[in-house]
């Protein structure tokens, strides 16, 4: 394996690619003589060939992309003057001792940020299967697959988007930082990926268009009268926004900063997917788009605070759980939502005036008085149960899961997310979460949900529960954690 510049930067790329791959994939059959196309691969056996041949691609995207950025280390930030993520040598610095709680804040925006665009620029893209990706010569010859060129354009806008994450006091005064960036990131993957190449082009990260998605974070989780209230289980104070140190073993701060931003991001994602920057100013022409921006963001925001709203008491945040692994639960939640919403409208609502602008007003509900979120959050609950059940293990110190291979433990005695004392527990949290995450969001990805019928019998999910930790215990072989 090559070495990696920056880990939690490679296994944000791994993510990416596999949730960009993987969508809309049946992941429930299986290669045989013959094959058997209702049957999941079985976890005890040998891996699914297409299951292989997707880690073996999803490396070849890591390396390029993280080759694209240089060291993001103490002196040399990447992009310099925001707040670095590593300690050297590929190590992802400790957050659990930094108070200020800015190396828990960069590390999980950097590398959402890597897995959004990432994800953007797989998304549907079904290139890793049997046989191996590759690429034409002009003699008509396969090659094996070079992503040099698509990650150097990748890690341009990484260095764009990126710009702001800096220390406190932050720009946007936000009081939840890692909603704010969740809401941004979501938004970023769902109008990037639905340019008609699937990829970034280089006119699509516009400044003013991309200020859509950046006022309707800052409406969202910043400090207005249409944002989310401050969170003390997650971020310090309302004064500067930024996460709580991850501390305590097991570290109830760890567990709701991954789940809350997930979610949220989640949601966004699910809202945004098929919109474009570009679009999105045509639709309000004019040299200056400030008036537009706003009231965009006014009339949206609510949709998306709502959905949360409704949705964040499905997530698990006891430090006592009874799950195997409650923050892969807490992922495996977030896909399922992400995957249902992102193929059904939610927000509509009527005709008003915001700032004199005539816009679509979503319906200012109570959430949980909503049969649509109460559906979808027990359906999501039932989802996200059979998961964590199939894992059938708690990722701990001396039994780590997948079996027989080296990885870092998630769960502290099977109880909840372990701290990240060391910068390798940080870099398996979040590679080990992210991939949980964007396989479930892909394989449950355009499915129906009948209105507010309750879709929560277990056994509905078995199968395809079985197919998707076949995936992830395969998958997670191809992170890097030096």
């Amino acid at each position: 394996m090559t070495t990696a510049q920056n880990s939690i930067f490679y296994n944000a790329a791994i993510e990416g690619y596999i949730a960009g791959s993987l969508k809309g994939r049946a992941l429930t059959a299986v290669n045989g003589s013959p094959p058997d196309p209702t049957a999941p691969p079985a976890i005890a056996t040998p891996a699914d060939p297409s299951y292989a041949a997707l880690a073996a691609e999803a490396v070849v995207w890591a390396a390029a992309l993280d080759a694209a950025i240089p060291p993001d280390v103490m002196g040399s930030s990447q992009p310099g003057g925001t707040i670095f993520t590593s300690a050297g040598g590929g190590v992802a610095a400790v957050p659990s001792t930094d108070a200020t709680g800015q190396t828990q804040f960069a590390q999980l925006t950097k590398a959402r940020l890597i897995a959004a665009l990432s994800y953007a620029v797989f998304s549907g893209r079904y290139d890793a299967q049997p046989a191996q990706d590759f690429n034409i010569d002009s003699e008509g010859t396969p090659l094996p697959i070079d992503y040099t060129s698509l990650a150097t354009s990748t890690a341009l806008v990484y260095q764009e988007a990126a710009t702001g994450i800096v220390g406190a006091p932050h720009p946007a005064n936000a009081n939840n930082l890692l909603l704010e960036y969740g809401i941004s990131w979501g938004g970023l993957a769902g109008i990037l990926a639905g340019t008609p190449t699937g990829s970034i082009p280089d006119t699509i990260f516009d400044a003013a268009a991309f200020s859509f998605i950046g006022e309707l974070a800052i409406t969202a989780a910043g400090t207005g009268a249409l944002a989310i209230p401050f969170d003390a289980t997650i971020s310090i104070s309302s004064s500067n926004g930024m996460p709580i140190a991850p501390t305590g073993s097991p570290s109830i701060h760890q567990q709701a900063e991954y789940a809350k931003m997930r979610l949220i991001e989640s949601i966004t994602l699910a809202y945004t997917e098929t919109r474009q920057t570009a679009s999105l100013a045509a639709q309000n022409p004019g040299a200056d788009l400030e008036p537009a921006i706003l009231a965009w963001a006014t009339a949206n925001a609510p949709v998306i605070t709502a959905a949360y709203g409704g949705l964040v008491d499905g997530l698990d945040f006891s430090i006592a759980s009874t799950r195997k692994n409650p923050t892969l639960y807490n992922e495996a939640y977030c896909g399922f939502v992400a995957a249902v919403l992102g193929a059904r409208p939610f927000g509509y609502g009527t005709v008003g005036v915001v700032n004199g602008n005539n816009v679509l007003v979503p319906p200012f509900v109570l959430p949980s008085d909503d049969p649509s979120y109460v559906a979808l959050l027990e359906a999501a609950v039932t989802f996200a149960a059979v998961v964590d059940a199939t894992v059938n293990a708690s990722d701990v110190v001396g039994a780590t899961v997948p079996t027989g291979v080296v990885t870092p433990a998630i769960t502290a005695a099977g109880t909840g997310a372990v701290s990240p004392t060391s910068g390798t527990l940080q870099e398996g949290q979040l590679g080990k979460t992210g991939l949980m995450w964007g396989i479930c969001r892909a394989s449950q990805y355009g499915r129906p949900l009948l209105g507010d019928v309750l879709d929560t019998t277990a056994s509905t999910y078995t199968t395809a529960a079985q197919a998707i930790v076949a995936a992830y215990l395969e998958l997670c072989t191809a992170l890097y954690t030096p």
